[in-house]
């Protein structure tokens, strides 16, 4: 019997011809470790505790982009202690203030690529699966330990094989796909599984849709999102090599000469679930508070004509050129946005921010009065560049909205597609682009 993707990538970074699920595997090599400026420095502080003053896993790539630009004298001390580290074991890159947020940047240059397992101090690591990297979310002291050896243990995971097939309505996105999964599932219904993502509908999609459902398959639990290697990841990784001219020299040989072909699973290879979907009759999804698992098709939602006090488009999640793009021609078409409604815009990241303006889809958000935050992850952890009060609600398409998530305690996030987010801006109360048809 063959192996999945998974299992593939872990036996080739431990030195194994064959691995199973529920194997207890060491000496695991990592291709990269990533982690945001506070869980970087809180592997930091660990290395201090364990006494460990010796050599620094030379891929170790922190990046400065939660809590940036700084908005406190804690975060900006802290932000220094990770630039005195990174000079200090004279490590290979540092994603600094306004270049954006890690899991966008590290694709987009070629930081992390096809195969590699990515060990992170972050629970969204999974994103880098859109390019058929091996994303790992881990805590602060496992990733202090990594940061040392190189090496981590894993159990190998089973994995889950969802296809998606049939023709999407309009208006309906990536973020919705992967809201309904979750709500199929459950936030727990895939914990510990690699999930690989399939079918006709997955194809056809370009890698920043990919990106969205990798990084929440986190929501659910999964261990590792990814979708395996095709021709549009080819494109992507190709472009983005020659676009940055491959910027870390992380690796011994040039991203486009590598061969990535069997980053995929074995025709034979056993699934410890495999689940159709069809995607014909799936609405725009939102989730409700206090979880992403508590999704409602958008026509109940409607219903509720919850008004909002804020709109969030961007993040990590949904802060690439197309999200940004879909949400701007929604306002062109039908905006501007309603006076009393603040709407935030995160790319996530200066490529996706520099694209933008060129395209002039940053000209189309500022006609219609929305705030343009530099590329970082915003207000998603609710800390800064636009944190919600008592009893405010919001519109986002971030990842999560747990309570506290979004600022005061009593505040809501309802998440979001950016098309829904901005026909929200004009409504103001959450509803589809459908709506603003009538």
């Amino acid at each position: 019997m063959g192996m999945t993707f998974a299992e593939k990538i872990i036996a080739s970074h431990c030195g194994k011809e064959k691995v199973v699920p529920g194997e207890y595997v060491s000496d695991v090599k990592v291709d990269i470790i990533t982690g945001s400026e506070y869980t970087i420095n809180w592997a930091i502080e660990a290395l201090k505790e364990y006494g460990y003053e010796g050599k620094i896993f030379k891929n170790t790539v922190p990046a400065l982009d939660h809590f940036t630009p700084c908005n406190t004298p804690k975060s900006a001390e802290i932000c220094s202690v990770v630039r005195k580290f990174v000079k200090k074991n004279d490590l290979r890159y540092l994603i600094e203030v306004g270049e954006g947020i890690e899991h966008q940047v590290l694709m987009e240059k070629t930081i992390v690529t096809p195969g590699d397992i990515q060990f992170g101090a972050d629970s969204h690591t999974n994103q880098s699966g859109a390019i058929s990297a091996f994303g790992i979310g881990a805590g602060s002291t496992d990733v202090a330990s990594a940061m040392i050896s190189g090496l981590i243990w894993l159990r190998v995971p089973e994995t889950y094989k969802i296809a998606y097939y049939g023709k999407l309505q309009d208006f309906v996105e990536p973020k919705d796909l992967i809201l309904f999964t979750i709500k199929k599932l459950g936030v727990n219904g895939a914990n510990y599984k690699a999930v690989e993502f399939s079918g006709p509908v997955i194809r056809n999609m370009e890698t920043e849709g990919r990106s969205t459902m990798c990084n929440m398959s986190a929501e659910m639990g999964a261990k590792a999102g990814y979708v395996p290697f095709d021709h549009k990841t080819e494109k992507f990784v190709k472009e983005s090599a020659e676009r940055f001219n491959n910027v870390t020299r992380l690796y011994d040989t040039e991203v486009t000469s590598r061969d990535f072909s069997d980053l995929k699973s074995d025709s034979d290879a056993h699934f410890s679930k495999f689940i159709k979907i069809n995607v014909t009759d799936i609405e725009p999804q939102v989730a409700y508070p206090p979880s992403p698992g508590n999704t409602h098709p958008i026509s109940e939602t409607e219903k509720d004509r919850i008004k909002v006090n804020q709109v969030t488009i961007g993040t990590c999640t949904n802060g690439g050129i197309s999200d940004l793009y879909n949400a701007a021609k929604i306002l062109k078409k039908y905006g501007p946005k309603k006076n009393d409604i603040r709407v935030l815009v995160s790319p996530a990241s200066v490529y996706v921010y520099s694209e933008c303006l060129k395209n002039g889809v940053i000209q189309i958000l500022l006609e219609n009065g929305c705030v343009i935050n530099p590329p970082s992850c915003g207000n998603c952890i609710g800390t800064h560049l636009g944190v919600l009060g008592p009893n405010e609600i919001e519109a986002s398409t971030a990842n999560r909205n747990f309570p506290g998530r979004c600022g005061d305690s009593t505040a809501e996030r309802y998440l979001v597609n950016p098309e829904v987010a901005a026909a929200t801006a004009i409504a103001g109360y959450i509803c589809s682009p459908e709506r603003l048809r009538k």
